[in-house]
């Protein structure tokens, strides 16, 4: 697990990662701060823990599950490159009850583009 924090060391986040054997490929999450969401920080972050994870891995894909119904998550992952895969319909029980979709969405290591040797 990691710790998402600002330059000045504000702890705003978390992400993990979660590796899937024999398959070469691994599953992140994250969650940040609702005050500092909309500003960035996810975007950057999810970057970073790709590149890293496709750098430093021998790792074929990378793919993150999201609630069908956060737009904004689901832009976090398409900007980085995931494309959507499909949907997991009423996969999650909360109190007791099926009811949370989840989309699932990929990127592949031939199809990176690793935005941290750009910077």
């Amino acid at each position: 697990m990691f710790i998402v924090q600002k330059k000045d060391g504000t702890k705003i986040g978390l992400m993990n990662h979660r590796l899937h054997q024999p398959y070469k490929w691994m599953e992140i999450g994250y969650f940040f701060a609702p005050s500092e969401r909309g500003k960035g920080y996810g975007t950057e972050a999810v970057q970073l823990i790709v590149d890293y994870l496709f750098l430093s891995k021998d790792l074929a894909r990378i793919q993150a599950g999201v609630d069908v119904r956060n737009k904004a998550s689901q832009r976090v992952l398409e900007k980085v490159g995931f494309q959507r895969e499909g949907t997991m319909r009423k996969c999650l029980f909360i109190r007791g009850e099926k009811q949370l979709s989840i989309g699932k969405k990929g990127t592949l290591s031939s199809t990176q583009n690793l935005g941290a040797q750009l910077r």
